[in-house]
């Protein structure tokens, strides 16, 4: 094989002296470890490959089809295609009506709401009936999801709390899927309350600090020195610094 590089195109050469059956699936080899070597490289676009066989045999001709797509068997069509599949567009509640021991359903009904820790928390309530069907196997697939996916939107000290149930339902099997469940919805909903909490402290801090700057304003206006309005307005004496070089300026 004889590779050379030109204007963002490879040419690959290849010399035969006899008819290869499998030529097409030769070449689809190099092609392919070109391309990956590009990717390696860090490549964005993949370089266009023009593939070339030199035949020099004399007793019988070339009669191996060139077409690549030939080296597949069925989806033709399709290879160089990828399908994609929207979550958010799939009617998963039918899915879960007519599925007993499937999980994707599941984890694609409960992805779509990851974000939403309400909404997650009751669609976890929801499927808990589908979720009491998985066996052993998909239990621990389950599992596997739900720490990738879950324990994250908790808080640091329900982490612990979190393992310990996920251990005992990994322990119990299926019929410790109930506890499990309830667990963790209590668990989100505690961690939504404590961001909402957080939030409105630092909605309040934030406000207290704005009305600060403002009354250390009109101080300053007025003539106070940055020692008295940092006494005033409990702003921190570089801040007001800061505030009386802006209103200078």
């Amino acid at each position: 094989m004889i590779v050379t590089s030109w204007n963002l195109k490879y040419i690959l050469i290849e010399n035969q002296s006899t008819v290869k059956k499998e030529m097409q699936q030769k070449i689809l080899k190099y092609m392919i470890s070109l391309w990956a070597e590009e990717i390696r490289k860090g490549v964005q676009i993949l370089p266009a490959i023009i593939p070339i066989v030199v035949y020099n045999g004399i007793g019988e001709r070339w009669s191996i089809s060139t077409d690549l797509m030939e080296a597949f068997d069925i989806f033709k069509d399709d290879v160089f295609r990828y399908r994609v599949v929207d979550i958010i567009e799939l009617n998963v509640e039918e899915l879960l009506e007519r599925e007993k021991d499937v999980l994707l359903p599941i984890v694609f009904y409960l992805e779509q709401v990851r974000e939403d820790r309400g909404e997650l928390i009751r669609r976890l309530l929801e499927v808990e009936k589908n979720l009491k069907k998985l066996s052993k196997k998909n239990v621990d697939r389950f599992l596997e999801w739900s720490y990738r996916i879950i324990r994250p939107r908790l808080s640091e000290d329900q982490k612990p709390e979190y393992d310990r149930v996920a251990r005992r339902l990994k322990e119990g099997g299926v019929n410790a899927m109930g506890e499990f469940i309830s667990n963790v919805a209590r668990l989100l909903d505690e961690a939504k309350t404590k961001d909402f909490m957080a939030g409105k402290l630092e909605g309040k801090l934030e406000g207290k600090l704005e009305a600060s700057i403002v009354f250390a304003k009109r101080l300053i206006k007025k003539g106070f020195s940055d020692e008295e309005i940092a006494e005033l307005t409990k702003l921190q004496i570089e801040k007001v610094k800061e505030l009386r070089k802006s209103i200078v300026n």
